[in-house]
C-alpha cells in the first residue's frame, strides 16, 4: 500500500504545482506550452482519480467496471501519449523558428495567426486523429489495471502499428529534430541572440532558456520511452487483421482485469516527474513571482507579497 499512497499524492502534488506554469503561459499566450502542462495534468488527474476507485487488486478484480467513464477516458489518454509529445516539437519547433535567419523582425498578426495554427496541429490535431482512429483496432472496450485504471486495448495486426504504434516515434524524432535545430542555431546566432528575440514581445532570454531547458529535459526522458515502448510492442505476436473478428466477436463487451500486486507501472510515474519539472523550471523563477504577487493583491493580502521580493 505504500506505492499506492505514495504515488496517489505524487499525482496531487504534480497537478497542483502545474497550475502557476500555466497560468503564466497562459498569460503569455505560449500555445504549446499550455497543451504540453494541460496533457501532463489529464495524466495526473486520470492517475489520481483511478488510484481511488481502483486501489488494489481486489478492486480491479470486483468492483466497478468503470463503463462509459473508461470509454471515455481511454481516447483521452491516447489523444495525450502523442499529445505532450507534439506540444514538445512544437515548443522546439518555435524556438527554431525564432532563431532562424529569416525570422521576422516583428510577429504581425498573420504572422502569429499562422503559428497557432502549426502548434495547433501538433498538439491538438494529431492527437484527435488518434482518438479517432483507434476505434478501427480496438478489440474491446478497455482494459483495467489495479491504482493506474482505464487502460486502452488494441488489437495485435499491422493496422495498430500503422495508425497507432508508429506516430509518438514519428512525433518525437520531429521534437527531437527541432531541438538539434535549436542547439545549431543558438551556436550559430549566439552573438546576435537577443537581437534575434527582440521580435518576440512575449519571450526574453530568460523565458527562452527556460522553454529550451524544458523541452531538452523532457526530450531526454520521453524519446528513449517512447522508442523503448515501440520496441517492446513490436515484440509482441502478431495475427491477421479483420475487422468482423475487431468489431463483432464476442470479446468486446469483456473487460480484461489485471492485478499488479501494488506495482504502478513506470510509465504512469514519468508525467508525476515531468510535471514537478515543470513547476521548477518555471514556478521559482522572477515571472513566476511577480504572478504570486499578483495573486496575492487580488485576494487582499498584497502585502504578503513583500515576502517573495
Amino acid at each position: 500500500m505504500g506505492q499506492l499512497y505514495f504515488f496517489r499524492w505524487a499525482c496531487c502534488v504534480s497537478l497542483l504545482l502545474c497550475i502557476v506554469p500555466l497560468a503564466w503561459h497562459w498569460q503569455n499566450k505560449n500555445t504549446a506550452a499550455c497543451f504540453l502542462i494541460i496533457w501532463l495534468s489529464i495524466f495526473n488527474l486520470c492517475s489520481f482519480i483511478n488510484s481511488f476507485i481502483w486501489p488494489d487488486d481486489i478492486a480491479v478484480l470486483t468492483g466497478w467496471e468503470g463503463g462509459i467513464y473508461c470509454d471515455i477516458q481511454i481516447k483521452i489518454l491516447i489523444a495525450g501519449f502523442t499529445g505532450h509529445l507534439g506540444a514538445m516539437a512544437a515548443i522546439a519547433r518555435n524556438l527554431a523558428v525564432i532563431l532562424s535567419d529569416d525570422a521576422p523582425v516583428v510577429r504581425t498578426r498573420a504572422v502569429r495567426r499562422r503559428e497557432l495554427y502549426k502548434d495547433l496541429a501538433l498538439c491538438l490535431a494529431v492527437p484527435i486523429l488518434m482518438m479517432a482512429v483507434h476505434y478501427i483496432v480496438q478489440p474491446r472496450r478497455y482494459t483495467l489495471v489495479a491504482i493506474t485504471g482505464c487502460t486502452a486495448a488494441v488489437d495485435r495486426s499491422w493496422p495498430t502499428v500503422v495508425l497507432i504504434f508508429i506516430w509518438p516515434p514519428i512525433v518525437a524524432l520531429m521534437a527531437g529534430y527541432y531541438a538539434a535545430l535549436v542547439v545549431y542555431r543558438l551556436h550559430k546566432h549566439r552573438r546576435r541572440f537577443d537581437a534575434l528575440l527582440s521580435g518576440n514581445s512575449s519571450l526574453n532570454r530568460p523565458r527562452f532558456v527556460r522553454l529550451f531547458v524544458l523541452s531538452m529535459l523532457l526530450l531526454l526522458i520521453f524519446v528513449p520511452i517512447t522508442f523503448y515502448v515501440f520496441v517492446k510492442n513490436m515484440n509482441l505476436q502478431w495475427l491477421p487483421y479483420s475487422w468482423d473478428a475487431v468489431h463483432y466477436g464476442t470479446g468486446w463487451m469483456w473487460i480484461r482485469k489485471i492485478p499488479t500486486n501494488g506495482y504502478v507501472n513506470f510509465d504512469r510515474w514519468i508525467p508525476v516527474g515531468s510535471g514537478i519539472i515543470v513547476f521548477l523550471i518555471f514556478g521559482v523563477g522572477k515571472d513566476a513571482m511577480d504572478l504570486y504577487r499578483g495573486w496575492l493583491s487580488k485576494i487582499g493580502i498584497g502585502k504578503l507579497g513583500a515576502i517573495l521580493e
